[in-house]
């Protein structure tokens, strides 16, 4: 070696092995694969088992069709944990019953502390049977000694060999399963090569609109320059809203431009105003949002503007999020049973801490662009729907493992946190212990966030 660099030639060696041994069960010619499946999975007994599915309402149909079929055991912990469930959120809840046998989902849907106590619980053999769609596969750290691919879709399309390959990639692990199985019921798809374009790194002015806005004007090519100069004029939007709000879709920006421009000249108090809105502005506010959200075909509940309205006002309103999901599930799900219409809940929730925030800000930023000079401000309430009408703090800590509602119960006995962080630094002072009200799952919880905000590593077990 000369200055400590490696100077002899390297070889390279290719060989067979593998850190596990993966058995592929392609049981992609049965005629009912929901017989065949369910016989599968029992015959893996308390293994744990991931099974993929192409979407939550996909998963937690499977999920109940299980449970009814006998898939899982009870065990103190598991009822202790569903319990918890069914007091915290819905107690008609299908997923609490599900976890009664140690049998659980994870997707987008579910909020992250759930997300995260699943996987934990799993990882532990609490849960044996994780239902997944795509999450699976966009950084969950997880393994099994069985993965199912029962689904072939993501998002309504068939998953590519990559995204294929990624899910059966999850069986096995060293010190750990040794020996893993993926069970088969699609053909899968031909493997090809995977190629990955980025095309701000090729051509900036070449890419979409949204890119091309926010590349700066002197590193553009020529072509690119010309682009980004007529794009407003193109357009009809103003160059901010381009540059800020871009990702919604040049086309859904200029029908949300139109759209706004009929509601001022209606009436034009509707969108000026600032902090919060009333009645009526909110019904206009959740018209637009809604009406951008289908143009971009997203998912937030499957309910009317008004309704979204209405949510949104009750979310509000209502302190405890128990009381806010049986509101919903009551006034907004009636017609169908309680695992849809909690399923709803949760994707209307899901909207409102990202996709529908991002329109209230696009729809703003298109009102002063009509209305230069004008005074008005949705900043605050779009915080405010982000964090569910909730403090900041307790949004924060639900992204580290501490559910809202247990936050909900545990506030009264903090001082106004004025973040996660100082939220569990307060805790980490109490004695959790004595701590009044606190079931076996409630302090669980609330050890496994305090050791992992302060790095301790802490060994943690439910019993």
């Amino acid at each position: 070696m000369l200055g400590g660099v490696w100077s002899k030639r390297f070889t390279f060696l290719h060989t067979d092995y593998n850190t596990v041994s993966v058995n592929v069960i392609d049981r992609s010619s049965s005629e009912d694969r929901l017989k065949v499946f369910l016989t599968d999975l029992k015959s893996v007994g308390t293994d744990s088992s991931l099974i993929f599915t192409s979407s939550p309402g996909s998963a937690q149909a499977l999920l109940d069709v299980a449970v009814r079929n006998g898939v899982g055991s009870e065990s103190k912990i598991r009822g202790y944990l569903s319990d918890w469930l069914a007091s915290n959120y819905h107690s008609g809840w299908p997923l609490a019953a599900g976890v009664r046998r140690g049998v659980a989902i994870h997707h987008g849907r579910l909020p992250r502390s759930l997300g995260q106590l699943f996987i934990s619980l799993f990882d532990k053999g609490v849960i044996t049977v994780l239902f997944c769609t795509s999450t699976l596969i966009e950084g969950v750290n997880t393994s099994a000694s069985n993965v199912f691919v029962y689904d072939k879709k993501i998002n309504r399309v068939d998953f590519d060999f990559f995204s294929f390959a990624n899910i059966r990639g999850r069986v096995g692990r060293m010190m750990r399963h040794f020996v893993g199985n993926a069970y088969l019921y699609h053909e899968p798809p031909k493997e090809i090569e995977t190629n990955v374009t980025i095309p701000v790194l090729l051509d900036p002015g070449a890419s979409t609109d949204y890119i091309l806005m926010n590349v700066d004007y002197d590193s553009l090519s020529k072509e690119g320059k010309r682009r980004q100069e007529q794009l407003p004029d193109q357009t009809g939007l103003a160059e901010d809203v381009l540059k800020k709000h871009g990702g919604l879709g040049v086309n859904v920006l200029i029908l949300l431009r139109e759209k706004a421009q009929e509601a001022l000249l209606k009436n034009p108090a509707s969108l000026m105003w600032s902090g919060k809105p009333s009645n009526s502005q909110r019904r206009v506010l959740a018209e637009l949002v809604v009406f951008a959200a289908k143009q971009k075909n997203e998912g937030f509940g499957r309910i009317s503007f008004r309704q979204v309205s209405w949510a949104w006002s009750q979310l509000s309103y209502y302190k405890k999020m128990p009381d806010f999901l049986h509101w919903f599930t009551g006034k907004l799900g009636r017609l169908e049973e309680n695992d849809s219409s909690i399923d709803r809940a949760f994707q209307f929730l899901q909207a409102c801490e990202f996709k529908f925030p991002q329109k209230v800000m696009a729809i703003e930023s298109i009102v002063k662009s009509i209305s230069p000079g004008a005074q008005l401000d949705y900043s605050f309430y779009a915080a405010a729907l982000e964090s569910w009408f909730r403090p900041a703090w307790m949004k924060q800590l639900d992204e580290i493992g501490v559910p809202i509602p247990l936050s909900e119960r545990v506030s009264n006995y903090l001082n106004s946190p004025a973040s996660s962080d100082d939220a569990i630094l307060q805790l980490s002072k109490l004695n959790l212990k004595d701590f009044p009200g606190l079931d076996v799952i409630d302090k669980y919880l609330l050890k496994a966030a305090i050791a992992s905000a302060k790095g301790s590593g802490v060994q943690l077990s439910l019993g």
